[in-house]
């Protein structure tokens, strides 16, 4: 089993505003190497390197700039025959006055965070959010695109009512045609309310007449000044059969 490696970091880091999200790695990964007892590491640039995932060409530019802003003492060149000893040390943030962000350390060439005015780490969680943002943007939706503009589902009653009809004889009639098994649709309701007009009644009315009669519609036609269907002629039967008029030649 791989031993796990952790690193005590004071928190003043995390407060220090003018460090680099690199600067954190290299300082971070330092501390990692220090025993309890003592301030002073000496690991190889190669073996700070490992640890952070950074090359190491650019390890001694970020611990000459953790140097300068007092988070190190450096002692030794290094190379392959003494490695250079890193004393760790703690700035006085609050007495030096560098808990605001400044310019005053440029960061190395590869450097993933931008130095400016805004903060690394806030700048990174910045840039994070607007990458977010900018994916959920792109991202294709599953079928068709849905707005505000989109058509509302047609709800029957209501526009029924909407075109003066009472509650009662619109659920009435709706009841009646789903018995039929009839939808109850925008061109179905248009073309009652039109033949309602031919006949000179209100949609109300249309439909009191279709729930009375068992009508799933309504024709012009069907309804006569008396308020009745115009029915068939009667086929004569052997019990009515005298009483049939056939015309002016009277029953046969």
């Amino acid at each position: 089993m791989n031993m796990k490696i952790f690193s005590i970091v004071p928190i003043e880091v995390w407060r220090d505003k003018r460090l680099t999200l690199e600067q954190v790695r290299v300082l971070g990964v330092l501390l990692s190497f220090r025993a309890k007892t003592t301030d002073t590491v000496w690991p190889s640039r190669k073996q700070i390197a490992e640890r952070c995932g950074m090359n190491v060409c650019n390890i001694s530019t970020a611990t000459s700039s953790l140097e300068r802003l007092g988070w190190l003492r450096k002692d030794g060149k290094g190379g392959h025959s003494k490695a250079t000893r890193y004393t760790i040390t703690v700035p006085d943030l609050e007495g030096s006055g560098t808990v605001a962000y400044s310019a005053t350390v440029a960061p190395s060439a590869t450097s993933t965070v931008a130095h400016s005015a805004t903060p690394p780490v806030a700048e990174w969680a910045t840039r994070k959010e607007q990458t977010t943002r900018t994916n959920h943007v792109n991202t294709p939706t599953q079928g068709p695109l849905q707005s505000g503009s989109a058509k509302a589902k047609f709800d029957p009653r209501q526009h029924l009512l909407a075109l003066g009809a009472d509650q009662q004889t619109a659920d009435d009639f709706l009841a009646l045609r789903k018995a039929k098994r009839a939808p109850v649709t925008k061109t179905v309701v248009a073309d009652i309310t039109r033949e309602a007009g031919k006949a000179g009644i209100s949609l109300d009315e249309v439909l009191q007449i279709c729930c009375a009669r068992g009508w799933q519609t309504f024709r012009a036609d069907w309804h006569c000044k008396g308020g009745n269907r115009t029915a068939p002629r009667p086929t004569p039967s052997p019990e009515n059969f005298a009483s049939v008029d056939y015309g002016q030649g009277g029953p046969i």
